[in-house]
């Protein structure tokens, strides 16, 4: 073998190994790390004011957390609100095993992004709080609260629900 030959085959080892080192690579980042996806920390607070007129004002502090390196859309964040009434017994729900029926429905599913924005936005490495307002009856013990949204370029849903006590005291954090 000449030393022509010999450079020539240390060559296509070190492409053959430069290539298996930049698959490698890729692999890790685009498909282990998955720099792209969503990375989205998502929950809510909720403060309880009154009670007015036989209800109370009930203010849902929503923050999205993008922890991630790409803008995320929300064309809709629903919030749904069930509620127990003062001194109701506490019944399990069968469908789901040991949970708490909350039969009261005081706010169905609803979208809280207004149709004239289309969307509420949330950049990378922001903490975003949207606030929703609405009134809860004053017969009302405990309210169970699920905040949902979808994301935009995959078919998943992400959610956060709580149960909120609901007092007379003049503000309540949750």
């Amino acid at each position: 073998m000449t030393t022509e030959d010999q450079i020539e085959l240390l060559l296509s080892i070190l492409q053959f190994a430069a290539i298996i080192i930049g698959a490698a690579w890729t692999y890790y980042r685009f498909l282990r790390e998955k720099p792209t996806s969503p990375r989205i920390e998502f929950d809510f607070d909720a403060m309880v004011y009154g009670p007015q007129n036989l209800n109370f004002m009930t203010v849902f502090s929503i923050r999205i957390n993008n922890k991630g390196l790409i803008e995320h859309r929300f064309r809709e964040i629903r919030v749904r609100i069930l509620g127990l009434e003062k001194d109701a017994d506490l019944n399990i729900s069968s469908p789901h095993a040991g949970r708490v029926k909350f039969p009261i429905k005081i706010l169905p599913s609803v979208n809280i992004v207004p149709e004239k924005f289309g969307y509420y936005f949330v950049r990378p490495g922001i903490s975003q709080t949207f606030n929703y307002f609405t009134a809860v009856p004053e017969n009302m013990e405990f309210i169970v609260v699920r905040i949902t949204f979808k994301y935009e370029k995959i078919d998943e849903i992400h959610t956060t629900e709580k149960v909120v006590k609901i007092s007379f005291s003049p503000q309540k954090k949750w």
